[in-house]
């Protein structure tokens, strides 16, 4: 996915930078370029003066969209006596003023530049209140929230921290010779890291860069590259469904076969990665001898039809010619490590480490679908789960991991279990009527158990509530 259409489908950017670093200009850019809205409202940390000087500034950078956004959008600024005001009456004046404004402006962005700045850092707790109830008022209203901080290295920002569990996009602006944009975390994760923000011709626009940073490669970057040919053999429709949801895609050949007599010419041509999946139980070593006699290059993965590998059954099938040996029920991240080794392309990883590091709520069920699009898209697997429940949410959050998300509203949860394969998804299910066999007054009735290869199928069903 590419960041305009990352950010476009985010309900709250974060932005971090240091001073003067671009932050401001990036978020007006966004609303400009990418949402293309004119009902911008922006609250700010300083003055009205030094913010029309700061403004005045970026239209005198001449993109066209920015300044109409500057001329269109109104301004609200922290009063002189704002510290009073807020020991006087805490921070509920500010939720009453900002639903005060959404309401009178019918705005559909709202912008909190320098949200650092509304709070001392003795006031966390406060903070940490507005920003929740910040949060409920952009779920009551529909609205998208961009806001912008300071550096995170800053030891008096503490906004950062406490907006990590609801930022969809977290950014950082970088401004030495040139300004570039850093993709910290996305729920919905883009093709490239790093972005370079420059102005051509009176025109402001993101530009990707490769990220020398690290030695992962990106998907675009393997479809510069010959196409990797991966041939899967096997008569299972589930795992013919999770491989091609990882493989057809640009810079990859992928074909199916169903027995292995109608593909022993495919095998000859030595694709870089077969993988074998034989229909009964038993160990068929021929496809792994065929590769070995035959001095074939291609590497080969074994899916046998059993609950577990035995050590001596994974020693003959390597000395036959084997990369690795898995059982049916193999764990999705272990196996997607093999498959990047083989191909020599972090395809996956690469997505999975945009993804913001802690769970997450999400209240808004469009939103969740939204976010669940962007997975599909992007071919994150993961496991969905739907059921009605009067557990509270407390403690369905507690029973999920890092990464995962998870929406909860009037009985209704779904669970979203980020490269978790539908088998040992049930875990899940099982920790919840352990629950309810505990405690009888709770129920857990399953509506849905599907994965991310069949999330278009069922997207209406679930996404109706």
């Amino acid at each position: 996915m590419t960041i305009e259409n990352a950010i476009k489908k985010s309900e709250l950017i974060l932005t971090e930078g240091e001073n003067k670093s671009g932050k401001l200009t990036f978020a007006l850019f966004a609303t400009a370029n990418i949402f293309s809205d004119r009902s911008l409202v922006m609250f700010s940390s300083f003055p009205k003066s030094l913010m029309l000087k700061r403004l005045s500034a970026i239209a005198d950078l001449g993109d066209k969209k920015v300044v109409n956004i500057i001329n269109s959008m109104k301004i609200l600024c922290l009063k002189e006596n704002f510290k009073e005001l807020k020991r006087r009456f805490g921070y509920k004046f500010m939720i009453e003023d900002i639903k005060r404004v959404i309401e009178k402006d019918s705005c559909k962005t709202l912008l909190f530049h320098r949200l650092d700045l509304f709070f001392e850092i003795q006031e966390r707790d406060d903070a940490e209140q507005f920003i929740e109830e910040l949060i409920e008022v952009k779920e009551l209203y529909d609205i998208r929230l961009l806001i912008t901080s300071s550096a995170p290295n800053n030891p008096n920002n503490f906004i950062n921290e406490i907006l990590e569990n609801y930022t969809d996009m977290n950014l950082y602006i970088e401004k030495e010779n040139r300004i570039e944009i850093k993709v910290q975390s996305s729920i919905f994760p883009v093709h490239h890291l790093r972005y370079l923000f420059q102005l051509e011709n009176k025109t402001l626009e993101l530009k990707p860069l490769k990220d020398n940073k690290t030695n992962l490669v990106t998907q675009e970057t393997q479809a510069e590259k010959p196409l990797k040919k991966i041939l899967l053999i096997s008569q299972d429709k589930e795992l013919i469904n999770l491989h091609r949801f990882l493989f057809e895609r640009k810079g990859y050949s992928f074909e199916t076969a169903s027995t292995l007599s109608e593909t022993i010419q495919k095998i000859l041509k030595g694709p870089d990665l077969i993988i074998y999946n034989p229909p009964d139980e038993s160990y068929d070593l021929e496809v792994c001898t065929i590769v070995k006699n035959n001095n074939l290059k291609s590497k080969l993965i074994y899916i046998v039809n059993k609950d577990y590998v035995r050590q001596s059954d994974k020693m003959n099938a390597v000395n036959a010619g084997c990369y690795e040996i898995y059982s049916k029920n193999f764990i999705f991240e272990e196996y997607i490590l093999t498959l990047e080794r083989i191909i020599q392309n972090h395809f996956y990883t690469t997505l999975i480490q945009q993804l913001p590091s802690q769970k997450e709520t999400i209240k808004s069920i469009r939103h969740f679908c939204n976010i669940i699009d962007g997975f599909s898209h992007n071919r994150i697997y993961a496991s969905i789960i739907s059921a009605k429940t009067n557990i509270p949410k407390e403690i369905l959050f507690s029973k999920i991991r890092e990464k995962d998300i998870m929406f909860y509203d009037e009985n209704i949860v779904i669970f979203c279990l980020i490269s978790l394969r539908k088998e040992r998804a049930k875990t899940v299910i099982d920790k919840m009527r352990a629950i309810t066999d505990d405690t009888k007054e709770y129920f857990f009735k399953i509506g849905h158990i599907i994965d991310t290869t069949m999330w278009k199928e069922h997207k209406e069903e679930i996404c109706e509530k």
